[in-house]
């Protein structure tokens, strides 16, 4: 289950892509993007259960992130960059060139089995 994304309400047949910052100039995260980082992030974190333990605070909600990846996009490609070079790139790097930077969280709002709740979540930016 993906959220954050602003117009999910578009037919998923035409070629969407939703604006990933708010900044001047900014890059588009294609459906293909997306879905490429769902699963890089899935697979990350496999099967592995966790104990839920609410670290944030989301619209008032308690919440955990269970991860937090950044992949940068050039022409239509994806690539993962690591913790070190993204806060490398924050404090050298000017915030236009930030603007093709994805940062993908994976975020629980309750335990596993928990029945209220649903499975994680990825959320973009």
């Amino acid at each position: 289950f993906c959220c954050g994304m602003e117009n999910d309400r578009q037919i998923y047949s035409e070629g969407l892509s939703w604006p990933v910052s708010s900044l001047e100039g900014s890059s588009d995260l294609t459906e293909l993007n997306r879905v490429a980082i769902v699963l890089k992030m899935r697979e990350a974190r496999k099967a592995r259960l966790y104990v839920y333990s609410p670290s944030h605070l989301f619209c008032d909600i308690l919440c955990m992130v269970l991860q937090t990846r950044y992949f940068r996009t050039n022409l239509g490609f994806l690539s993962e960059i690591s913790d070190q070079d993204y806060e490398r790139m924050c404090s050298t790097e000017r915030a236009s060139s930030l603007n093709n930077i994805i940062v993908a969280r994976e975020i629980a709002f309750g335990g596993v089995s928990d029945p209220q709740f649903r499975e994680a979540s990825i959320w973009f930016n």
